[in-house]
């Protein structure tokens, strides 16, 4: 597979539980164009952004 078949696309979802407090999530997703011709997902990943450590850079 070369890049030309697949289809990276990465950004953040906001959630707001029942209280309305609101949480940010990375989101990826990867595409790839199947022989068949067909689009299809290979990949999704979901994390929570990393937060500094207190007193840290």
């Amino acid at each position: 597979m070369n890049a030309a078949q697949q289809a990276w696309c990465e950004g953040n979802v906001y959630l707001t539980d029942s209280k309305g407090k609101e949480t940010k999530v990375d989101k990826t997703f990867v595409f790839r164009k199947c022989r068949d011709g067909r689009l299809r997902l290979c990949v999704h990943h979901s994390s929570l952004p990393a937060e500094p450590a207190a007193g840290g850079n």
